[in-house]
């Protein structure tokens, strides 16, 4: 998660202090104006911090971001995206909710797991989380989440994959966000797809197969199923989890959470046999 300093957090607090960035739409209470959001690389990370606890606002960030992707250079997109994961976090309404549990949720992460034991963990995550996600209005985020990032988003031979910036930027936690509201949102729109089997990607119109890497190693990649026609949701999906699986820096192997989600979400590979 981003670090802000007490400064950073008083300017980001003055954005959103003046009337002109709300909407004169009448109604019981004031709706954010994402037209009077304007997003830089220098700013976002400050919009980002100012959206904690505060899903409108978030919501409203995201659509400026959407906007904002459209014309933005690959440098600049792969910053932008790094925050994208934390506002959806907040959009979805779940930011409080893991913040608030995070000691009961997060604590068994701490101990050392096997696979099934961070599997086991993961879900309960999910699951613990589905409820104020959907209360929240979470699907809609999840929704807003996918097609901002899919603008970062190329899909070549059936795999979708982000940018090298982007990967080369990211981190973990942004990973884990991303993935949980993703997820989320194809759970509560999905009836095919449940969390207690979260491998059952075949459900997103995804499969898993093993590539062979230039350096002779076994890779996974999830890749879109041919003839289907899969959600932005379930594209992102593939994107992120082929971040976790193509990884050569180890990064998300320590990161417990994120070990889990690609654990989970692994379903039995295809092969070359398979597919002759």
């Amino acid at each position: 998660m981003k670090k802000i300093t007490i400064l950073t957090l008083i300017i980001a607090l003055a954005f959103i202090s003046c009337d002109n960035f709300f909407s004169d739409s009448m109604g019981s209470s004031r709706d954010y104006n994402s037209r009077n959001i304007h997003l830089t690389t220098g700013n976002i990370g400050e919009w980002a911090q100012a959206t904690v606890g505060n899903p409108p606002l978030a919501r409203a960030v995201m659509r400026s971001l959407q906007r904002r992707l459209a014309t933005a250079t690959p440098e600049e997109m792969a910053i932008f995206l790094s925050y994208a994961s934390m506002i959806a976090m907040e959009a979805s309404g779940t930011g409080a909710t893991l913040l608030i549990n995070a000691t009961d949720l997060l604590g068994e992460f701490i101990r050392e797991a096997g696979p099934q034991e961070l599997v086991d963990n993961i879900t309960g995550i999910i699951e613990r989380m589905q409820g104020d996600f959907e209360k929240s209005g979470g699907a809609n985020a999840s929704r807003e989440f996918a097609n901002t990032v899919a603008s970062g988003i190329s899909i070549q031979d059936g795999t979708p994959t982000f940018s090298q910036e982007y990967i080369d930027s990211i981190q973990p936690s942004d990973v884990n966000d991303a993935l949980l509201v993703l997820l989320l949102g194809e759970l509560s729109s999905n009836d095919e797809f449940n969390v207690s089997n979260l491998s059952n990607i075949d459900a997103m119109g995804l499969k898993t197969t093993i590539e062979t890497t230039d350096s002779g190693h076994l890779q996974p990649s999830v890749q879109i199923k041919e003839g289907e026609n899969p959600s932005p949701n379930a594209i992102a999906i593939a994107a992120y989890l082929n971040i976790i699986y193509h990884d050569e820096t180890g990064k998300f192997d320590d990161n417990p959470i994120t070990k889990a989600l690609g654990l989970a979400l692994k379903s039995d590979p295809v092969t070359e046999e398979d597919n002759d």
